[in-house]
């Protein structure tokens, strides 16, 4: 006898795995990313901070792509009826927001990042792009950029029903589209540009900060490496 069939398969179910852990995710998510809004306005310090007006908008925009990415899916995986599948405007709707709301969560970061990198700076002229008034300025730019280049998913996503299974489901229907969204636009504005601009300021952030004089001491700038 094969020692294999003394061994009990245990089938694992992703709607299992969907429920709890799209659960856990979704209402710890919602609970941290609210608790960083209220700490960032509680604050004096943080309300007059770009930095933390940066990371503001990016928590309360997670936020939004947790109910409307996340949620569904776990409703889903309960119910067993797919929202996206049923309603045409939903699927639009849903693949608009989980386009806008990555994208403009990463550009804010970047901006996060970037304006560290201007607050260290010893230019005067870069450190006045660290500015509380200018940051909703760009902050603004950075939406609307991310709302525009999100159109075409709510318009070439659609809920079709396959001709072999009948059965309904949000997908594009768009060859042209679909060749874009997987070889440019994941593959950029998604991963590699984000990261990169991140990884490069926040190194250059961490220059500034090693060559500031009054940082020389070795208390105050281990504190200030922590950082």
């Amino acid at each position: 006898m094969s020692t294999t069939t003394l061994v009990p398969r245990i089938p694992l179910n992703p709607n299992v795995i969907t429920n709890y852990f799209g659960s856990f995710l979704l209402i710890f998510g919602i609970i941290g990313e609210s608790l960083n809004i209220i700490v960032f306005l509680s604050l004096r310090t943080f309300r007059e901070s770009s930095c933390a007006f940066y990371l503001t908008l990016s928590s309360a925009i997670k936020i939004i792509q947790l109910l409307t990415g996340l949620l569904s899916r776990v409703v889903t995986s309960i119910t067993a009826d797919d929202w996206t599948a049923i309603s045409p405007f939903f699927c639009k709707f849903r693949s608009y927001l989980l386009e806008f709301c990555p994208l403009s969560d990463l550009s804010l970061a970047c901006l996060a990042v970037i304006d560290q990198f201007f607050a260290t700076s010893n230019r005067r002229q870069w450190q006045q792009w660290c500015n509380i008034k200018i940051a909703p300025r760009l902050s603004l730019i950075v939406i609307l950029f991310s709302l525009i280049i999100s159109i075409p998913h709510s318009i070439f996503f659609e809920t079709i029903k396959s001709s072999g299974t009948n059965r309904s489901a949000c997908i594009i229907n768009n060859k042209i589209f679909d060749y874009y969204n997987q070889n440019i636009n994941l593959t950029t504005l998604f991963a590699p540009l984000p990261i990169l601009i991140t990884i490069v300021f926040a190194l250059l952030t961490y220059r500034h900060v090693k060559q500031i004089a009054y940082r020389t001491i070795a208390l105050v700038r281990h504190r200030i490496d922590q950082q």
